[in-house]
């Protein structure tokens, strides 16, 4: 069973593991918050490493921001973990993404194709794929986000194409 963390929990250490392959100490990390308009001491950057401290949303991008992180990397849990969204409900890093990105972490995954079940499931899976891009698609377009209009068109090729790199290898 894995491990559940709460997304404090995984910002934390996400937060502590980033700012040291940067090479930046609690201090450097704080003056660069706050010379971005965040204001930051390193009180307050050890105790949200601490969990001892929360932070809100505006903190959490801005750090990610002086970090140049990728604001997922920053709430993606470590192998083996599971990011706990509510008290019954989590997803581990791939399911966060995917979350993220397009509002359902169940997408589909690689199946092995190699009997008509198991063809007959990646297909369903192939069209639960494309619906949740394809609704991703429409909220870009009806909210004219480029940027989310070209990743939710290229999520759907790259499915599709995936799923039929998957039945060539299955008949070859």
């Amino acid at each position: 069973m894995s491990k559940w963390m709460k997304p404090s929990e995984v910002f934390a250490a996400r937060l502590r593991d980033m700012r040291e392959a940067k090479g930046l100490s609690q201090t450097e990390l704080a003056q660069r918050a706050t010379k971005q308009g965040r204001e930051l001491d390193r009180a307050a950057v050890l105790r949200i490493e601490n969990g001892k401290r929360g932070l809100a949303l505006d903190e959490a991008i801005a750090l990610a921001w002086v970090l140049q992180a990728v604001p997922a990397q920053l709430l993606t849990p470590p192998e083996g973990a599971t990011l706990a969204l509510t008290e019954d409900h989590g997803v581990d890093g791939e399911g966060l993404r995917n979350w993220f990105e397009f509002g359902d972490p169940l997408l589909a995954r690689p199946a092995s194709l190699e009997t008509d079940e198991a063809r007959a499931i990646a297909e369903a899976r192939l069209e639960q794929t494309i619906t949740v891009y394809a609704r991703a698609l429409t909220d870009a377009v009806l909210a004219k986000d480029r940027a989310g209009v070209t990743r939710a068109r290229d999520a759907i090729v790259h499915a599709v194409f995936a799923h039929q790199r998957a039945l060539e290898q299955s008949d070859g």
